[in-house]
């Protein structure tokens, strides 16, 4: 079976899982026989960036992947995978090596999801919370700049 791993180095086994599947530069791919590493290479993601779903399918499905495994994916990902009957494992953390053995055993309870139970509200809303805390901070700056102008001004006129 071949896997792939969705990761930010070019570090073979020792990558790191990508933290957001659309942005990552590399797949590691695994391919196992028997529940036994026969090959691993690292292939540059052509479409990291780029939302381009289908492609990205057609990509790994030629590279012969059978699963691919992530620690996020949206909704039209899982969904383009899935219709080309490609496995999905999504909630991987940490180093490809340290979750290889369980994704190859079929062990994957800490790592899979229905794609049912997939809501990507909660990313949504803390993506808004941290927004609204930044222009929290920049207007409190703004304030401080003001503040420091006013002072200069008074400065100057003196």
């Amino acid at each position: 079976m071949k896997i792939a791993f969705v990761v930010d180095e070019n570090k073979g086994l020792e990558s790191k899982i990508s933290e957001h599947f659309g942005h990552a530069p590399y797949f590691v791919i695994v391919d196992s026989v028997d529940g036994e590493v026969k090959n691993v290479e690292t292939v540059e993601n052509p479409y990291a960036g780029l939302h381009a779903h289908d492609e990205l399918v057609d990509f790994l499905k030629g590279k012969g992947v059978e699963m691919v495994v992530s620690s996020d994916m949206g909704e039209h990902m899982m969904d383009a995978f899935d219709e080309a009957g490609i496995d999905i494992v999504i909630g991987a953390e940490g180093k490809v090596s340290d979750i290889l053995d369980d994704v190859i055993e079929g062990d994957f309870e800490e790592y899979d999801e229905d794609l049912e139970e997939v809501d990507e509200e909660p990313e949504e809303e803390d993506e808004i919370s941290e927004l609204r805390e930044d222009v929290d901070a920049l207007k409190k700056e703004i304030e401080e700049i003001k503040s420091m102008l006013k002072n200069i001004e008074n400065r100057l006129k003196e």
